[in-house]
């Protein structure tokens, strides 16, 4: 007797109506206690079920789909490739042969206009003209992530749709951990609207503080509005010129019972010198107006105010140094795809807001045109970046 029969009829023998259901989990369980005491897996008391062999597409359109699905394009995004070349004649596939995957990078606006029936075929994590890139581009390949939407031998470019003039760096220019967020942070707990009082201030230069207080306070450090960034840079101008007119100078203090307690400065570098008990002498109490100023006063965006978006080009100039190049859309007075090298791109863009926590970048002559002044859009310089980097090394 096989010993498959012996397991069947020891099932049976075993099942208290004697009918095998391997269905039924409590017969099922009988079953695997079984096994389990002949040492039989239960895939070997089964047949095995052969997994279908997928058969090759070799027709022409087959053929483009494993080229794209090989190039890193997703299933989904192959089924709307090939439910558009299913569409084509004779003499129009032809032709997509004929330039499929044979231009260089420097060919991008023809790209576009040999492949625009692509341009919107996308999914998530793929921007509309990528599919239409890669079909055109010899040797391109999806780089499977926003820092890496095409590849050509290595060297990685960035799409994007420009909207008014502007895109978002997306992860990459995520702002969390980076300098600027810290010295917001420090900068807002430090800029009180009970510090303003205490400076020797006009009431324009008052209302830039509270303006400024009023939108950190509201909004939080994940959204800054290219107004706000101009209020900020102004303020900590503002306080640069002023907190010393207040006689404020640096305070040391030592917290007791929820106290600031001023001590000399003699008896502070006692205490940081950490070389065992001091003897301390406690004077008055000190405002907490006061310890603010003390600390903006040392604040790097008070010592240099230009810094505010100086720590923006920092995050600009990180992003810019992880590509090779562009390839714009809808790029304001052009058609089609169009390149910049990484130099391009930093001479023609500027870091200009932060909007859901990444830094947005606008294409310098749209900031420059004649438009009603909003929020976002006052006190614009005519080429901010070559201002702000000759500021910088003032």
């Amino acid at each position: 007797m096989k010993v498959i029969d012996k397991i069947l009829n020891e099932w049976s023998y075993r099942c208290h109506d004697g009918i095998v259901d391997i269905n039924n989990p409590i017969k099922k369980a009988i079953l695997d206690k079984i096994l389990a005491e002949h040492n039989v897996e239960l895939d070997e008391a089964r047949p095995k079920k052969e997994t279908p062999v997928e058969e090759e597409d070799i027709s022409e359109i087959g053929k483009i789909i494993s080229t794209l699905k090989t190039a890193g394009i997703r299933k989904d995004v192959l089924d709307s490739v090939k439910s558009i070349l299913s569409n084509y004649n004779e003499d129009q596939l032809r032709n997509f042969i004929s330039k499929f995957r044979t231009y260089s990078i420097d060919n991008t606006q023809e790209i576009s206009k040999q492949f625009q029936d692509f341009f919107n075929v996308t999914t998530k994590g793929l921007g509309r003209g990528e599919v239409m890139l890669i079909m055109g581009l010899k040797d391109s390949k999806s780089g499977g992530q926003s820092s890496k939407d095409i590849e050509i031998g290595g060297k990685v470019f960035e799409v994007k749709e420009l909207s008014t003039g502007e895109f978002n760096l997306a992860s990459d220019g995520y702002i969390g951990g980076t300098t600027y967020l810290q010295n917001l942070n420090t900068f807002k707990k430090y800029l009180t609207k009970e510090v303003v009082p205490a400076l020797d201030i006009t009431e324009d230069e008052a209302n830039i503080l509270y303006e400024t207080i009023d939108y950190y306070t509201e909004n939080g450090p994940n959204n800054a509005s290219r107004g706000f960034l101009n209020n900020l840079e102004k303020s900590c101008e503002i306080l640069k010129q002023n907190i010393t007119k207040t006689s404020i100078q640096t305070i040391n203090y030592i917290t007791v019972r929820g106290k600031k307690i001023a001590i000399s400065d003699e008896d502070w570098d006692k205490i940081q010198a950490g070389s065992g008990p001091v003897t301390v002498s406690f004077g008055d109490e000190v405002s907490e107006v006061k310890v603010n100023l003390s600390k903006l006063d040392k604040h790097p965006w008070v010592l240099n105010p230009k810094e505010v978006k100086g720590n923006l080009y920092t995050i600009w100039n990180n992003f810019l140094d992880k590509i090779e190049g562009m390839i714009f859309f809808n790029y304001p007075g052009k058609t089609g795809a169009v390149l910049l090298n990484k130099e391009e791109t930093k001479k023609n863009f500027t870091p200009f807001r932060i909007v859901q926590n990444s830094l947005v970048a606008k294409e310098n002559s749209t900031i420059n045109q004649k438009k009603e002044i909003t929020e976002d859009d006052d006190d614009i310089v005519r080429n901010p970046q070559q201002e702000l980097q000759e500021q910088l090394k003032n």
